[in-house]
This record gives C-alpha cells, structure tokens and sequence, in this order.
C-alpha cells in the first residue's frame, strides 16, 4: 500500500516536506533528497541533526515514523604570523628578521599547506607544511637597508595556507618597522689667518652633533689633525667623549710655526665618532689655511751728521780708513740737533736711511750727547751699540787718527727699549772748540712672507 506523508522535519533545516513527493510507493518505494548546509561560526562540535518522518496509509488509522540522525566532527582551521626584528637602524646597515607561522589549528584538521611571502627579503617558500599547534621560523640575517629608504622603515609578511580536501584558504600578514636614525657630526676648525715663523699660532675647534633627534648619542673614537697631531685627549676634556643630539664642545690647541712650514700652511682635522651601540663610522673635516711670514732683521752703522759742523771722517788727515762717517764741531754752549743716519756710504745723505736725532747739550765744561730714535717712522729701528768721540781732535789719536768705533773711548749707555743712549763728557774747554763724533749701530727687522 502507498504511504501519504504527513510530515518531515530536520533539526537543521526545519519543515522540508516540500522537498518530497508526498506519497511513497509500495512495495519498496524510495525518495531522496541532498542539501548543502554552510556550518555557522558557533556550530557545536560535532554537529548533530537528525530527520523524522512521518507517513499515514489512506482509510486506516496507523501513524507510521521514522527517524535518522548523522553527526559531523567540525576541524577548526586557525593560522597566524609574527614578523619581528631590529628596531632602531640606518641606511646602509645589515638587520636582521625572524618570520614566525603558527598553526593554531585544531589537532583533528586535515593537513595544511602555507605560502609564505616577502617580496622585500625576497622570500617566496610554497606549499610547506605546518603541523597542527606547530609553528614554522625563518630567521633572515643581513638585510642591508637601502638608499632612499623611509623612515619609518617597513615591510610585510604575507602567509597564504589551504586544506587538503577542502576548498577554503586562509590569509594573514604581519609588518614591522624600523626606525631608521640620521647620524651626522661637524667640525669647525679656526684660528689666526697669518703667523710669524717661530712664534705661536693659535686654533679652535668646535665639534656638533648634527644627526637627527633619535640617533643614539654619538661616541668619540678620535681627534686627529695632520699638523698638530692627536687631539682626542683636548676633546675629552671638554666632555667630547660622548655627544648627545644638538650637542657642542669647544676647544683650543697651539702650535709654534717652525721655519720649515710651507705658506700657506694648510691642515686639516678630523674627527671619528659612533653612534652608540653601532659600529658605523660618523666623521667629518675640516682645514685651516695660515700665511706665515719670518723676521728678516739688519744692522747698519749710522752717524750724527751736523751739517755745517759736519766732517767727513775719511778726510781726517792720517785716518787710513776709507769709511764712511762724520766728525762735527762746536765752540760754544747751547743745544745741537742733529741728524743720525745710517746706511749712507759716501757721506751721501741722501742715499742715506734716517732714523733719529743726536742731542748735544753743552753747559759749561759738560757735554751731554744723547741718540734718539725717531719712533713716528714707519720702521722700527733700535740702537744695538754705541760709540762716542768728544775731544780737541777731530778723531781719537791711536797711533794717529782712527774713526774705527771700537777705538773710541766712550760708551754711551744704552735705554732697555733700544730707542735712546746717552753719555755725558766734563771738563770740556767749550771756547777752545771740540769734536763730537757719535756713532750707533741701528738694528732694524721686517716681516718677510714664506714662499
């Protein structure tokens, strides 16, 4: 007999009687019905659901049911990724990754099988297997930062899986990045622009900390100069040795120019810092240039000439020697100015080099003879020695006349600043007349430029 159908129900999929034909044939009759159903988030593990049927026969009164129930075990799938590594870096510098992949998934979940990609490493790895609850590590050394990187500096990690036997895929990622700093370091060198060979030239030196605000403070290594040496120990004094961002130290060093420099005298220092807890060298230079010049100093003889009065020595009767030079006379008392010369071979006083006065006071019987230097010249001039003649001769008698100096009798004294040198004579006969014949030797020195 036919069956007629009163119901049929699924615990999932509710009232389904519409799905069948609604008479079941006798005799061995069969219906059948498939449905696909998507299992929601918070499905119970396993996932059970059972269907009852419920048939009637026409003209009797028989409920005829029956019921099924199938079980599904649910896998829970469950992947995830953690990049790690440097933080804190720069252009131009090795740093190193770790790329670790989890697989969180249920132990029951059929095998899964990762891409793993990392288009800035240059990483690309397919179809590894992850056991369940097991993790993969790629550890990524010497990973050199390029130019023009950002700051930050980041990249990604991307990590595909599928399921065997299942078409779902799953997709995670994980960035990191690092900070890249700017490290930077300025010397200024300065100091005199010319020198005197001999004597000191002095220099200063100012070193800055010009990298950016989250470079590690940056550590001394050296201080060197190619002309003054090792100055390392000078910064460390001033608290060089460790240089936080902006910071600034000032220092001096001296130098005695030495006859063998060349000029300009030209050099340059060098500093070398790292940042701290990072080998890179941070260095800069800087020259100096110095124009050095040296003292080129000259005697001459120098005579007081007094005009009228004024005789040349190499015309003195019996004098042998053909130098130049003066004798002058006086016969009365007063006060003589007159003209101290040197360099004037000939007597020519106009091939001559001035460079003072000679002052003749004659009081009474004494006679007081004084050089002075005139100090409103542009040249410096200084007396290194004196020699002095006042006498009824024109010339001191040694074995006859002689207008050698060393043979003269009196030693003006000379001033401690070499500008004047007196010498006074008694018991002079000022009516009779005398002799006057004051000589000097005039140092003078210029500065000459190093070539």
């Amino acid at each position: 007999m036919d069956l007629n159908l009163v119901s049929f129900t699924d615990t999932l999929m509710g009232d389904i009687a519409s799905n069948f034909s609604g008479v079941l044939a006798a005799n061995g009759g069969t219906e059948s019905w498939w449905y696909d159903y998507v299992v929601p988030v918070d499905a119970p593990d396993p996932l059970v659901n059972t269907a009852v049927a419920h048939y009637a026969i026409t003209g009797l009164p028989n409920d005829i049911t029956d019921s099924d129930t199938d079980s599904v075990n649910l896998f829970q799938p469950a992947i995830r990724v953690d990049k790690t590594g440097d933080t804190l870096s720069k252009i131009g510098d090795l740093v190193d990754y770790t790329i670790t992949i989890y697989n969180d998934s249920s132990a029951d979940t059929p095998t899964m099988y990762f891409d793993i990609s990392d288009p800035m490493l240059g990483i690309n790895i397919l179809d590894i297997i992850i056991p369940n609850a097991g993790i993969g590590v790629i550890n990524y050394t010497g990973f050199e930062i390029p130019v023009g990187a950002s700051d930050p500096f980041g990249n990604t990690v991307s990590v595909h899986a599928t399921i065997a036997g299942f078409p779902n895929v799953y997709d995670v990622s994980d960035s990191h990045e690092i900070n890249l700093f700017q490290p930077g370091v300025e010397v200024i060198k300065e100091g005199d622009t010319e020198g005197i060979v001999g004597e000191i030239v002095n220099y200063n030196f100012t070193i800055t900390n010009t990298s950016s605000s989250d470079t590690p403070d940056l550590v001394l290594e050296s201080v060197t100069d190619d002309v003054l040496g090792g100055l390392t120990a000078d910064a460390l004094a001033v608290g060089g040795g460790t240089l936080a961002y902006g910071g600034s130290i000032y220092f001096t060093a001296e130098r005695t120019a030495l006859g063998t420099d060349p000029s300009p005298l030209v050099n340059t220092v060098t500093v070398l810092y790292h940042p701290a807890g990072f080998p890179n060298d941070v260095t800069d230079s800087d020259d100096h240039s110095v124009l050095l010049w040296y003292w080129e100093c000259y005697d001459e003889t120098a005579w007081a000439y007094g005009g009228n009065a004024a005789f040349p020595n190499n015309e003195v009767p019996g004098n042998k020697s053909e130098a130049w030079g003066w004798t002058n006379y006086i016969n009365a008392e007063g006060t003589y100015t007159w003209d101290l010369y040197a360099d004037s071979g000939g007597n020519d006083i106009s091939e001559g080099l001035f460079v003072g006065t000679v002052v003749v006071v004659v009081s009474g019987s004494s006679v007081t003879v004084t050089y002075i230097i005139d100090t409103t010249l542009e040249q410096e001039y200084e007396i290194s020695a004196a020699h002095l003649w006042v006498g009824t001769t024109k010339l001191p008698n040694k074995k006859g006349p002689t207008a050698s100096p060393g043979q003269f009798p009196y030693s003006p004294v000379i001033a401690a600043d070499g500008l004047t040198a007196s010498y006074t004579v008694e018991g002079i006969d000022v009516e009779a007349g005398f002799w006057v014949a004051a000589h000097s030797v005039i140092e003078w020195c210029e500065l000459i430029p190093v070539s």
